[in-house]
């Protein structure tokens, strides 16, 4: 099964991704295919009956062909047929797209008066702002010493310190030379064009924290992109640049640039040279705010245009001056250099609950009597963005020590903060210079006792019996661990957590993902008692009458409504779903019902066997209690500037730096986005 948003990858190279389904007007999938030296497609597939013909063939570079079968279309899901020439196997599965990511910080659980205060800089919370190629880390969230301790959540006003500090950042067009950028509040802006920077781009300072303004960057890359002639290339805030038409003879390109279909510029340019597009911000005049790179022109059908190099900020700029209020926070002193910042209201700690601090930025607090807590970014902004670990500096450590990540210095890693539960860990023992040699870098999880939320909250609740299931992080997600075995896993779809609520008015479905639906089908005149319908695909699996009253003899478990599914194997049935019916309003104009504690899995599985390949990794250990990988596909080299893929969506980045070896691990992760036209040119 692929889900919206996966993909697999085969033989190293060939990725296949789900972007979506449809059943309008009838039943499909769109695909994105893409190989070593092709361009991208995106293809739409109907199910099919795979002993046939194949549906669709798709033609590698190397002239091989694979052919892929939809033989079932359910929900935002897909059960996906790929025939390969022999021999060949999936060597990767990932992550490609979510609707939101969660970062969070080193987790904090004070046993006593925190005489040392707690700090959080680039280096444990991988939200704050960080250059691996400089090595620069300019954010720090400290709260005083002596604010904290095991019974005293409260945060008094002015003991939350936040600081931050301009420093110099390269433009990733490299002629563009450097300019001056600031991370402020996790996300990060410009503060000055600079000396650095280039005369393409502007011939004087332009100092934006001066005056205190911050942009943000938009787009900073080096991305070589091919547009045609009359064609656009997508840019943020409503932009695109427009190629109008070509000149050979004159080597000139006439570019147009459009926002939101409407033109705001346009220049011809003698090719190679650079597109610049500037307008006020705020007390400053003519501030560059596009610059396009445009390299070459060459003849064809169509014409082309190369553009190496764009840089974007944005036109609304942020305010930055003493007084100002971000959330919770007031800033207390602006220079040139950096920005600083206080709480200026008391901040309480409760169990259970994000408390917000500033921008993205907040306290996720457990929901234990203990308190434990760390700060989190939460982002749901369309974009492609990256969660990493702690850095790893083996040039410091000249013995060679083992390094190791786990939930608590790599945030992609699953961890509940409920129960200070994780099970992954990714570890490299040794190092060989810049290489990573076979069975080095190994990836491990295990199964871990995970209570229902439903019964936590209600004691009386059980689901078949049980109060809890064993869950298990497995490439940077959370799986339910089917009869509690490490090799077996159920993808979780749905778990609310704590006061997480849904309403339903009668005789709506509620999409669950995954072809799933409840419905709240009708409610009974006396206004306590509701038909909830449990479907896939259109097809009802139970139904059952849940009655709220409180009448003798009644319990919370008669309240609990739990639908049961063959597992894949057809073997038995599990317990899929289950949700508790909080309330049920019956009004004059609408009926309602109120669920809380809702939990779903999918009854299809995941089996994880010995020899199974996931990117670099193969798998050596698969049984009911635990499951080890280690790089054995493909030589694993910290090559400076480079990023080598581990599994999944996990790689590791290097800096690039010729003199020392600087690497951190990390996930990406896309949300809505839609690449913009034009592809990248291949690399030879």
């Amino acid at each position: 099964m692929l889900y919206a948003g996966q993909g697999i990858e085969i033989e190293h190279d060939i990725r296949i991704e789900l972007v979506g389904t449809s059943s309008d007007p009838v039943e499909s999938a769109n695909f994105k295919l893409s190989s070593y030296q092709m361009p991208e497609s995106l293809i739409t597939i109907s199910p099919g009956d795979s002993s046939t013909e194949p549906v669709y063939a798709y033609r590698t570079s190397g002239g091989e062909i694979i052919y892929l079968n939809v033989a079932l279309v359910s929900g935002d899901s897909v059960y996906l047929v790929v025939t390969a020439p022999e021999g060949w196997r999936v060597t990767d599965r990932y992550t490609a797209k979510v609707d939101k990511i969660s970062i969070r910080g080193e987790v904090v659980e004070p046993t006593g008066e925190e005489s040392m205060g707690i700090v959080w800089n680039a280096s444990d919370f991988a939200a704050l702002g960080y250059d691996l190629d400089c090595d620069a880390a300019t954010e720090t969230l400290a709260i005083v010493p002596g604010t904290l301790s095991h019974n005293d959540r409260t945060i008094d006003e002015g003991d939350i310190e936040y600081g931050t500090s301009a420093r110099g950042a390269d433009f990733e067009y490299g002629a563009w030379g450097s300019y001056r950028t600031i991370s402020f509040m996790a996300e990060d802006y410009l503060a000055e064009y600079g000396e650095g920077t280039d005369c393409a781009i502007t011939d004087g300072n332009i100092r934006l924290i001066s005056k205190g303004m911050l942009s943000k960057v938009l787009i900073n890359e080096d991305e070589r992109r091919i547009i045609a002639s009359g064609a656009s290339l997508q840019l943020e805030d409503g932009y695109e640049l427009k190629i109008v038409q070509l000149d050979f003879d004159g080597g000139q390109v006439q570019l147009e640039l459009l926002r939101n279909g409407q033109s705001v510029d346009t220049d011809i340019l003698n090719v190679p040279d650079t597109f610049v597009y500037v307008n006020d911000l705020g007390k400053l005049d003519d501030v560059p705010v596009i610059a396009a790179n445009i390299d070459s022109i060459s003849t064809g059908q169509p014409d082309m245009v190369a553009i190496d190099g764009i840089f974007q900020i944005s036109e609304e700029y942020i305010s930055v001056e003493n007084g100002d209020v971000y959330g919770k926070m007031v800033i207390g002193g602006v220079s040139g250099d950096g920005i600083a910042m206080a709480n200026a209201y008391p901040i309480y700690l409760s169990r259970g609950n994000m408390i917000h601090l500033m921008g993205n930025i907040g306290f996720a607090v457990a929901d234990n009597e203990t308190l434990r807590f760390s700060p989190a970014v939460t982002l749901t902004a369309p974009g492609t963005y990256e969660v990493r670990g702690a850095v790893a500096r083996p040039d410091v450590d000249p013995n060679g020590a083992e390094i190791v990540w786990n939930a608590s210095d790599f945030a992609a890693l699953w961890y509940d903060f409920d129960s200070d539960a994780s099970t992954e860990t990714l570890a490299i023992e040794s190092l060989n210079g810049r290489v990573i040699e076979d069975d080095m870098l190994t990836y491990t999880t295990h199964p871990v006792y995970q209570q229902y939320a439903i019964n936590k909250a209600y004691s009386d609740v059980t689901i078949d019996g049980a109060t809890g299931y064993n869950a298990t992080g497995w490439i940077a997600g959370k799986y339910v661990a089917a009869d509690g075995r490490a090799d077996t896993l159920h993808r979780l779809l749905v778990e609310f957590k704590g006061d997480d609520k849904k309403t339903l008015p009668t005789g709506e479905q509620w999409n669950l993902g995954a072809g799933f639906t409840l419905t709240a089908q009708q409610i009974d005149l006396g206004g306590s008692k509701v038909w909830l319908s449990f479907a896939r695909d259109g097809v009802e699996i139970a139904k059952d009458v849940i009655d709220t009253s409180h009448a003798s003899g009644s319990s919370n478990q008669n309240r609990t409504f739990v639908a049961y599914l063959e597992d894949a194997d057809g073997e038995e049935e599990i317990a899929v779903f289950h949700c508790y019916v909080d309330a049920v309003f019956r009004g004059t104009d609408t009926n309602i019902v109120q669920v809380t504690h809702v939990f779903l899995i999918d009854n299809f599985v995941t089996k994880i066997s010995n020899s199974d390949i996931y990117g670099a990794m193969e798998v050596i250990r698969a049984d009911s209690d635990k499951i080890v990988l280690a790089n054995r596909v493909i030589p694993t080299v910290l090559e400076p500037g480079s990023r080598q893929r581990v599994m999944g969506n996990i790689y590791l980045r290097t800096a690039d730096d010729e003199t020392e070896i600087r690497f951190y691990p990390a996930a990406e992760y896309t949300i809505g986005r839609e690449e913009p036209p034009g592809y990248p040119d291949c690399e030879v």
